[in-house]
C-alpha cells in the first residue's frame, strides 16, 4: 500500500486532520489514544460548572433559633435549690 493511500485512510477514519495551513496532525482521539498507551491521564472536558441560583446573602438567612443565642441579661447567677443534687446522689448502681 502506497503511502498516499495510507494518509488518505487515515484522513477518511478520523486518525489524522489537516489544519488551516495545510499540515497534517493527529486528531484529538488519536491523541487521547496515544496519551492512555503511555500512561498519562486524559481529563475530559465536561463543560462549565453551574453557578449557584442565588448568591450567598447573610442578611437573606432565616435567623439562629432563639436556643442558640445567648440570654442578652448574661446568665443566672443565683441556682435554684431544687435544681440541685443532693450530697451523694449518684444515678449510678452502688
Amino acid at each position: 500500500m502506497p503511502k498516499e493511500d495510507a494518509i488518505q485512510r487515515a484522513m477518511t477514519s478520523g486518525w489524522l486532520t489537516e489544519q488551516a495551513d495545510g499540515r497534517i496532525n493527529l486528531s484529538q482521539a488519536a491523541r487521547a489514544h496515544y496519551d492512555k498507551l503511555v500512561g498519562l491521564e486524559v481529563v475530559e472536558y465536561v463543560g462549565q460548572i453551574a453557578a449557584v441560583r442565588t448568591p450567598p446573602d447573610v442578611f437573606a438567612r432565616p435567623p439562629l433559633s432563639k436556643k442558640y443565642i445567648p440570654n442578652p441579661r448574661g446568665t443566672r447567677r443565683d441556682i435554684p435549690a431544687w435544681s440541685l443534687r443532693a450530697a451523694g446522689t449518684s444515678f449510678h448502681k452502688a
